[in-house]
């Protein structure tokens, strides 16, 4: 791709910023909290928009009632196919916004509701990639899918895993829409994400009068309960393990927690939600026999958590893959900088896609993580249009030029 040709197809996007915010706010207002779970508005949304590029075709897909995705074509099938995958889900709104999370209002250069961070600033974003890379005329002789798909917030069964396998069409390789920074944006070309096994704790006790706990045979339920987690801590060998230099460490976090009626009362039971984020490389199998013999006689019994929430499998693709480094070469045109390579801290739906063996960049998008899940969440629309311009040259890159010969286009050590 020559210099001006980049530099037009940056322009094209540059030029749609608010074309692509105004896009976000619009998806941001078509509510789909998952819980519980109703992604048909934000279908519709994308639909009407991908819609009015020329040569694209659509179809929605839908394991269940409500639980819709999209997918979007443009090019010949059999070429050469590029996957651009953002879910559409949420979760929950929650309290304590300064605005409505469901206004999507453009102020002060951000897009602002539940959802602008992850991900739906990234779905504009992509949409509006594909227009572009159809403008210049990739497609009339390669291949983008766009996914816009459900339940990616509740594990992805009924999301990118149906779409996976409805799919009927092979796919060269795969980027998905995650916020690329935690506290800032675009801090790390992620080429890993980290799984995660997930369980409860129940501990039982002895109800009785608080002033008779020293008393032989009184059990406090909580006690029981924090002494177990220590020992997860401590005795996990997943968790003492040094972190990765790109992949980084596994984490234990309490997500929830119950037990006690009140003052006065020794508790008789309680219950602990727990997440342990896994990095690649872990398996389910061995992850819970270390759980399971680090909490051998705490007193606690384990509940894993059902369907796909019990296990995230944690995912990785090659830094050597065509993808990474178009999407590297795509970084560093738009950024000024080649990008340091990085391991996604939670779990995303690259997952699905590396487990039919598509390689995936599993986070490359607008947004930070730490806006993402609590009030006032916001995209800033230069952000929208960086990740646009990102994507539409990485896809380019991958699609028609030879990204095998280069030097390594980026750095593969944490800054």
């Amino acid at each position: 791709m020559s210099r001006a040709s980049k530099q037009e197809l940056r322009r094209r996007l540059a030029d749609r910023g608010r074309e692509i915010a105004e896009l976000t706010g619009e998806l941001i207002r078509a509510r789909s909290e998952n819980p519980p779970g109703d992604e048909r508005a934000a279908v519709a949304a994308a639909r009407a928009a991908v819609q009015r590029i020329e040569g694209v075709e659509c179809r929605v897909v839908a394991p269940e009632p409500g639980r819709e995705s999209l997918i979007a074509a443009a090019g010949p099938r059999g070429a050469r196919t590029l996957l651009l995958g953002a879910h559409l889900d949420t979760v929950p709104a929650g309290d304590g916004w300064a605005r409505d999370p469901f206004g999507g209002a453009i102020e002060h250069g951000a897009v602002h509701g539940r959802g602008a961070s992850d991900i739906k600033g990234g779905a504009a974003a992509m949409i509006a990639a594909l227009a572009a890379l159809a403008e210049a005329g990739v497609t009339a002789s390669r291949r983008v899918v766009l996914v816009a798909n459900a339940d990616e917030e509740a594990g992805g069964r009924l999301g990118m895993d149906h779409v996976r396998d409805v799919l009927d069409e092979p796919v060269d390789a795969a980027i998905v829409a995650e916020p690329s920074g935690v506290a800032e944006p675009f801090e790390r070309l992620y080429v890993a994400a980290r799984g995660a096994a997930r369980f409860s704790l129940h501990a039982a006790g002895t109800s009785g009068h608080t002033s008779l706990v020293r008393e032989p045979g009184v059990v406090n339920a909580i006690d029981v309960l924090t002494d177990a987690i220590a020992r997860l801590r401590e005795r996990t060998p997943v968790l003492r393990e040094p972190p990765h230099p790109i992949h980084g460490a596994a984490d234990l976090i309490v997500v929830g927690v119950e037990g006690g009626r009140g003052w006065g009362v020794v508790p008789a039971g309680a219950r602990a939600d727990v997440e342990i984020r896994v990095v690649p490389g872990t398996s389910r199998p061995a992850l819970e026999a270390q759980v399971a013999e680090a909490l051998d006689g705490s007193g606690v019994r384990v509940e894993h958590a059902p369907g796909t929430l019990r296990w995230v499998e944690p995912s990785a693709v090659d830094a050597d893959a065509p993808i990474v480094r178009a999407a590297a070469r795509a970084w560093t045109d738009v950024l000024g900088a080649a990008p340091t390579l990085g391991c996604f801290p939670g779990g995303t739906d690259g997952r699905s896609l590396t487990e039919r063996g598509i390689p995936t960049i599993p986070g490359l998008g607008p947004g930070t993580l730490l806006r993402a899940h609590g009030p006032d969440e916001h995209v800033a629309v230069a952000e929208l249009v960086t990740a646009a311009q990102i994507y539409a040259l990485a896809a380019h890159a991958f699609l028609l030029d030879d990204v095998t010969t280069q030097g390594e286009p980026y750095v593969r050590h944490r800054a």
